[in-house]
């Protein structure tokens, strides 16, 4: 259950003020900022404790590659955020983040451009590093309900370690569990919607571009429970990592 100021924190998330959607299918750009994609929420990811899990080999394609990767353990979790009092679309539609190993797909270095609310920086994609899976989440030990399927809404996302690019901002972050201010320090990842298993991708110009945040108070663990497509995990969320921006990609080479 959740404890009395968890509850009102998670209520009071209904109050926030919504997004400006611009025309064209972007976000319109604050001062400073640069389109970004409609549609998909920003995500503070936390570290996790690692239980025991079942690798599994699974087919994917995003827009670098396509072929085999074996999911190997859980990283981190991925709650939807509201930064700088945004809106949260999806409240129920969390992402489960879990590290992989490709069999056969033979990934190369690629040059990129990205753009959203922190503006726009041209990356180096180093390497993939996780695979990202809609989730659903429930504090303490009760298993969440089967519905609704958040990968009806949300798609899963192919994760991958760009070379850091210092992006210093501060920002004000309501989640499921703190509102905080927290700082960005660097851009560490760049996360493509990915098919997996050959599910269709809903939004395949909305990217997760993520950043490495410290926040200004300490967190308390928390004991959770997940479900996916995966099955059923208890986890326990250990620390803040990332706050990843919704954001548009192209290659430039």
């Amino acid at each position: 259950m959740l404890s009395g100021a968890r509850r009102r924190l998670v209520l009071s998330g209904v109050a926030l003020g919504a997004m400006v959607v611009g025309g064209g299918g972007t976000l319109a750009a604050a001062p400073g900022s640069a389109p970004a994609p409609e549609g998909l929420d920003h995500f503070k990811c936390y570290t996790t404790t690692k239980p025991a899990f079942k690798r599994r080999s699974v087919e994917i394609k995003d827009q670098f590659v396509s072929g085999k990767t074996i999911v190997l353990s859980v990283q981190t979790l991925c709650n939807p955020v509201s930064k700088d009092k945004g809106k949260i679309l999806q409240r129920s539609a969390h992402l489960v983040c879990y590290e992989t190993r490709d069999s056969g797909i033979d990934f190369k270095e690629q040059k990129v451009s990205v753009s959203n609310q922190f503006g726009k920086q041209e990356l180096t994609v180093l390497r993939p590093a996780s695979l990202c899976v809609p989730s659903l989440k429930r504090e303490g030990r009760q298993a969440p309900a089967p519905k609704p399927d958040p990968a009806s809404v949300v798609d899963h996302f192919r994760c991958y370690t760009v070379e850091p690019v210092e992006t210093e901002k501060e920002v004000q972050l309501r989640d499921q569990f703190t509102a905080v201010r927290s700082r960005t320090s660097r851009l560490v990842r760049l996360c493509n919607p990915v098919s997996k298993n050959g599910e269709r991708v809903r939004r395949p110009k909305a990217h997760l571009v993520c950043y490495a945040i410290t926040d200004a108070e300490r967190f308390s663990a928390v004991g959770v429970r997940v479900r996916n497509q995966f099955g059923l995990l208890g986890l326990r969320v250990l620390r803040p990592q990332t706050l990843c921006l919704p954001s548009l990609k192209e290659r430039i080479g």
